[in-house]
């Protein structure tokens, strides 16, 4: 690959230096070409075309060629009138021309015979194909955005509408493009950078009601792939937005949106429990949670001096009480969690353990939770000369919503474990655009932004001041059987008080130079992201209990009432045993210093060439390079050898290449094709927690302690020696930036009446993408194990007695001389590289039917077949131990379907004004203004992998014991080959599907016309209509592992069984509900 990808670049330079660039655009601006013609279709040159933009009366004069073409560049979004006048001849006008961003509105003038102060006047159609650009994606214009129903007024959701855009696996409002990892996107607003580089995510991230508002919004392109050379740091998407400006016209509106739970439906996973004293049993009742929001705002544009200084500003409110519900995991099993005899052996009774059972239960329930938002955004625009025009914005977002960490509906947390979360965002915006010549113009942006996002703890319950507060008064995290039960106490995110601070600064400039049959677009992109960092996790402790009796037998015998464990789920203790220990599996405790700070620099350079090569033939030539500065590692945080290792990739040059392709001349059909690289970022939270995390104490260690340490509920570890090796992380010498290299074909054809068919095949080859995998495990140090699948009657997706046979990785020899530690350096126990060696592929047939701005249809549809495999590509900030199977073996061993493996997907949405009444008379009042306004998506389920719970027996049996006269191997982690990777390789990865995805949203809508310039809208929205259960979450564990055996036991209540906070409990997915609005538009 490395070969092809210096043969485009040298290719793509050499085309360059002989064409420099059809017509420029921006990432803000679109563009009007075309060719000026007489009756006969001869070319006319010298002819005078004065572009007029309707909305602040500015012009652009430009002179048609000698081939009879002309350009315009850079034009703001909006709509415009050109005029072409030439001496004997009739001059031309056409109104109501559009421009949209980021593409070339081609209009080609005909002129007739006759005086020239004869006027022939057209009305232009609003652009139906693209001729000069190979770019696949869609666009949303304003009419768009404020028509269609959008389910939480997140206005980049409505990227979903194009083909190849999906929700990531979790559903929280994340998009992946190309089923591309969804943190290595690249969301802009008017050219500048909206991402946070430390989660790699829109700014405000998705627990926030939304970062920008939609009234703020004029239009954005869904830039799908093979994009041009101007857009970078993207693997996956570019989602370019530009906001509203004033126009000489006072315009705007003024909007309400109400919601609640009162016509909202039940999710039958929300349940809360109830003590039925006749039955001595706890049901589970259904209920619905209270959800109410409301949503109110304006966006008002004007001139401030006529011609000259034009002002908007967008205010939106947002304000939702949405209780959450702390549930069990697997309810039914949770309550019914008997008394284990080991327990009885040491005189529990029925009554005091039930008691105690029952008293847990009041973790559970309703959780207050709130969401409110604020959001202000003024701009101005100044039109300085004819040929110099500034614009100011500055965006200022704050959310605070106290119980809002977690979002869903139902969630395994506690009542007092939802965590509060706010976030500050305040960004501006200058942009400066020239036109230095008729042939010349320049772009100059600048944006300077801080964003903090701070996480804290909710008011404790009762139950964790009594049981959880430790001598010290540190409350500890406390997962409590988390398949079955829930995590309780204080959680790891309750400490992040920044997480992160991140301050950045970007410069970008794009010049454009246009002649002959070519246009030249080439600039810089310069990006500073600076991130502070307060988090140390698990600094309070995570203790973790591996089955529900066993975290109550801590509750109800604090002695100890377990033999020793090193963490495997201890087994009780023999009733006459002189020595117990506590009952709980390991024990997780971060320690050193909270906070890091952490630099990066992106570089972009890139050169564009549209190239006019026929009146039916452009080609679309680029090239970029990017460059990440990534900063040393921390001199005080070094340890071990590798984690002074700093990674530099220097060699990301992408050249892109495309055509569009008019084969019968007459303005129809577009033949569309092209290929390109498109180079990524390493997410700044991926940088800065692995070079925290190098198990110094000076910076931050991670340790995993068990039952005999000595600590007992609810205290953790002092000050001391740690009881145990840390691991650690580092970045790999040779990290690269992750790429794809995309491909598409296309054919549209205009079919009449704006109507446009298209047929396409796009590919997307990731490459390079991250990963993390622990080298610290020695591949000689294994054995071989063998599992035995059981069931009662019905043993899964495998046969009854069918034998797996997997190599287990071990961590350490034990003999009755005690336990060796027998990894590669035994100082540590994970060591885990962050690498790049993650490959993805991706094809998709697509067909799309859409006709835009009818007068009483406008629709789109389109239905997607593809198929994603992987490498097991991830979506992370923070690395885990280890991400596959088997570290060592052969890559392509993990070649599967991807998570993001979505094989059929239909989606769909009209704007349909219902014909009324001409007259004006009482009747036709109540009829005209009428419109139905449907969304309806479907796709088949996300993909699982069939996994096992729990840690297999050591080599034999008995290996430790006093009278044993050899030692054995023990497993390093959980799973089949104790690698901590816990899906069945016999099985594949990700080769079992969750239920289809629908989702049916629609708008009824009735105008009111108040006067010639004011409109009332009243609007009532559904959402999920069908309410059909969406599910993003089942239970995944297939067979448990019995403790210390080799039987795989089938888990027929609970695997492929929708989990508590898996059906309609996200941003994409939720039940039935109904919203009622009003908004003033003028």
């Amino acid at each position: 690959m490395s070969k092809l990808r210096g043969f485009l670049s040298l290719a793509s330079a050499a085309i360059l230096g002989v064409s420099l660039n059809a017509v420029a655009q921006s990432t803000t601006q679109g563009a009007i070409a075309g060719t000026v013609f007489d009756t006969t279709d001869a070319v006319v040159s010298n002819a005078k075309i004065t572009i007029h933009n309707d909305g602040t009366n500015q012009d652009v004069v430009l002179t048609s060629e000698s081939s009879g073409e002309y350009r315009a560049p850079l034009l703001p979004p909006g709509t415009y009138t050109v005029t072409v006048d030439m001496a004997g001849f009739a001059a031309s006008k056409t109104t109501q021309v559009v421009v949209q961003v980021g593409q070339v509105t081609t209009l080609n003038p005909h002129l007739s015979a006759g005086k020239t102060e004869q006027t022939v006047e057209v009305v232009a159609d609003i652009p139906a194909i693209d001729f000069a650009s190979a770019t696949y994606g869609g666009h949303l214009s304003n009419t768009e955005i404020e028509n269609i129903p959008i389910n939480n007024r997140r206005w980049s959701s409505l990227a979903l509408v194009t083909p190849g855009v999906t929700n990531d696996a979790s559903g929280f409002g994340l998009l992946s493009f190309r089923a591309i990892s969804a943190v290595l996107n690249n969301v802009q607003i008017d050219g500048t950078d909206d991402n946070q580089a430390f989660f790699g995510e829109e700014r405000g991230r998705t627990r926030a009601g939304y970062s920008t508002s939609q009234v703020a919004v004029r239009e954005f392109q869904v830039n799908t792939g093979v994009y041009s050379a101007e857009y970078g740091r993207a693997v996956g998407g570019v989602v370019n937005s530009v906001t509203k400006s004033g126009t000489n016209s006072l315009h705007g509106e003024v909007y309400f949106y109400h919601r609640n739970d009162k016509l909202s439906s039940i999710n039958p996973k929300v349940n809360f429990p109830s003590f039925n004293t006749s039955t001595g049993k706890t049901d589970l009742i259904p209920f619905r949670p209270k959800d109410k929001r409301n949503q109110f705002g304006f966006g008002v544009g004007g001139a401030l001096i006529k011609d000259k200084l034009f002002w908007f500003y967008a205010f939106d409110e947002f304000r939702r009480n949405f209780p959450g519900v702390a549930v069990a995991a697997d309810p039914t099993s949770f309550f019914n969690t008997a008394l284990p005899a080991g327990l009885a052996a040491r005189g529990v009774t029925q009554a005091r353990f039930t008691s105690a059972l029952n008293e847990l239960a009041t973790e559970l329930g309703q959780v207050p939770r709130y969401g409110n938002q604020n959001i202000n955004t003024p701009k101005l625009d100044w039109q300085i000369t004819p040929k110099h025009h500034v614009s100011f914005l500055y965006h200022r977002l704050r959310w605070d919503s106290p119980g809002g960490v977690q979002t869903q509906a139902a969630v395994s947390y506690a009542r007092d474990s939802f965590g509060t979360d706010f976030v500050k965002l305040d960004y501006g915006v200058a942009k400066l655009d020239s036109l230095i010549s008729s042939k010349m113009t320049n772009e100059l942006r600048y944006m300077y932004g801080r964003e903090l996002n701070w996480e804290g703890q909710q008011p404790y319950t009762d139950y964790s001041k009594s049981h959880f507060t430790g001598t010290n008064g540190n409350v500890p995290a406390v997962g409590v059987f988390t398949s079955v039960g829930f995590n309780a106490g204080s959680q790891y995110y309750s400490y992040r008080t920044s997480y992160p601070d991140e301050r950045k600064w970007q410069i970008g400039d794009t010049a454009s130079y246009s002649f002959g049959k070519h246009t030249l677009r080439f600039g810089t992109d310069i990006l500073q992201n600076y991130d502070v960092f307060n988090n140390l996790y698990q600094s309070n402790g995570s203790y973790s209990y591996g089955s529900i009796a066993n975290f109550l037998a801590d509750i109800i015998v604090p002695n100890g009432a377990c033999a020793s464990s090193t963490g495997s789920t201890p087994a009780f203790a023999a009733a006459n045993a002189t020595t117990v220990y506590p009952c709980y599996s390991s024990i997780n405790q971060g320690l050193g210093r909270p906070n890091f700070d952490l630099k990066t620099i992106d570089y972009g350079f890139f050169a564009q060439d549209d190239w006019k090569l026929s009146p039916n033939l452009t080609l679309n030539l680029g090239v970029r390079y990017d460059y990440e500065s990534i900063p040393a590692p921390y001199s005080f945080a070094i340890t071990a050898p590798q984690t002074a290792q700093h990674p530099s990739d220097k060699n990301n040059i992408a050249p892109r290449i495309g055509f569009a392709y008019d084969p019968f001349g007459r303005g129809k059909t577009v033949v569309r094709g092209g290929f390109g690289l498109y180079y990524g970022r390493v997410p700044n939270g991926v940088l800065l927690n692995t070079y925290a995390n190098t198990g110094s104490t000076n910076a931050q260690a991670a340790f995993t302690y068990y039952n005999t340490s000595g600590v007992k509920l609810p205290n953790i570890l002092g000050s001391g020696n740690p009881p145990s090796n840390p691991s650690i992380f580092y970045l790999a010498n040779n990290l690269q930036n992750p790429y794809a290299e995309q491909f598409d074909l296309t054919v549209q054809q205009d079919l009449g009446k704006n109507n446009v068919l298209t047929l396409a095949y796009m590919g997307s080859l990731g490459r390079e993408l991250p990963n993390y995998l622990n080298y610290n495990l020695d591949p000689t140090q294994t054995f071989t194990q063998s599992y035995t699948v059981t069931g009662s009657g019905n043993c899964g997706p495998l046969a009854c007695g069918t034998v797996l046979t997997s190599k287990v990785y071990a961590n350490r020899f034990v003999s009755s001389s005690g336990t060796k530690f027998n990894t590669l350096n035994p100082t540590y126990n994970a060591i885990t590289g962050v690498l790049s060696n993650v490959n993805s592929s991706y094809n998709a047939l697509t067909v799309d039917i859409t006709r835009r701005s009818g007068k009483w249809l406008s629709y789109d549809a389109n239905y997607t077949w593809a198929h994603a495999l992987d490498y097991s590509q991830n979506q992370f900030t923070t690395a885990g131990a280890n991400n596959w199977y088997d570290p060592y073996a052969n890559p392509r061993s993990n070649y599967g379907n991807s998570s993001l493996n979505i094989r059929h997907r239909l989606v769909g949405w009209a704007i349909f004004n219902i014909p009324g009444r001409k007259d004006d008379t009482g009747l036709g009042y109540l009829t005209n203004g009428w419109s139905i306004k449907p969304l309806i998506q479907a796709q088949t389920g996300l993909p699982y992998s069939a996994g096992v719970s729990g840690t297999g027996p050591n080599q034999s049996s008995g290996c430790a014991a006093t009278t044993a006269t050899t030692g054995c191997l023990v497993p390093y982690s959980s799973g089949l080959g104790g690698t901590g990777v816990t899906y069945i390789p016999q099985l594949g990865r990700n080769s079992f599907y969750m239920p289809r995805a629908i989702v049916i949203d629609a708008r009824l809508q009735k105008d009111f016309k108040l006067h010639e310039k004011y409109t009332f809208q009243l609007m009532a929205e559904g959402f999920n209509l069908a309410n059909h259960q969406n599910v993003t979450g089942v239970g995944s564990t297939a067979y448990n592992m019995g403790s210390g055996t080799t039987t795989l036991t089938y888990q027929a209540t609970s695997f492929g069984i929708p989990s508590s906070s898996g059906v309609n409990s996200n941003y994409a997915y939720q039940v039935r509900q109904f919203q009622f609005s009003g908004r003033i538009v003028f």
